[in-house]
């Protein structure tokens, strides 16, 4: 009897270690995990067809270069000395108590936190600050582009010219 509880001990080690593997997450193979839980259409201009993307609630005309970042809604920093999307497994985003917003790799391959600042009448955000693994990045503006289904997107503008894009 105790041999066959062994047994049975050791193949079900075994068999939870393999569904671990095959299951875990994996930089290389990015489970689109958020877009497969919202709804095709925003009410907004996303893909319903009623404007295309970025109609809505744009405080102005995005330009052709922007307007790309408008089609993929998933939660993300790029440029920046970044490239974090929330459909990479191993990506969190998480608020602080005072409004911060951080975007860490579990990997220990980065982390930015992003202090929004005030949003003027004219989209651009006042006070904001961006940093970037521990070194506060030389943002010249922070301009909010869009905002529609939970999501708001923002040019990064660095001082340098350099520019990135977040969608928080």
């Amino acid at each position: 009897m105790r041999l066959m509880i062994i047994r049975v001990f050791i193949i079900s080690a075994v068999a939870a270690a393999c569904f671990c593997y095959m299951t875990g997450c994996s930089h290389d193979d990015p489970i689109d995990r958020v877009s497969a839980m919202r709804p095709s259409g925003d009410g907004n201009g996303g893909s319903s067809g009623n404007g295309g993307p970025g109609a809505g609630h744009k405080p102005d005309t995005a330009d052709d270069a922007f307007r790309k970042e408008l089609d993929d809604d998933v939660f993300r920093v790029i440029g920046l000395g970044a490239d974090m999307r929330y459909d990479r497994g191993g990506i969190l985003f998480s608020v602080t108590k005072d409004g911060h917003r951080i975007v860490r790799d579990l990997d220990g391959a980065g982390e930015i936190t992003v202090g929004l600042g005030q949003e003027s009448s004219d989209s651009i955000m006042s006070g904001a600050t961006v940093v970037v693994n521990g070194a506060e990045f030389q943002v010249s503006e922070i301009k909010m582009m869009h905002r529609g289904n939970g999501r708001t997107w923002y040019r990064v503008t660095a001082n340098d010219g350099e520019s990135g894009v977040m969608v928080l």
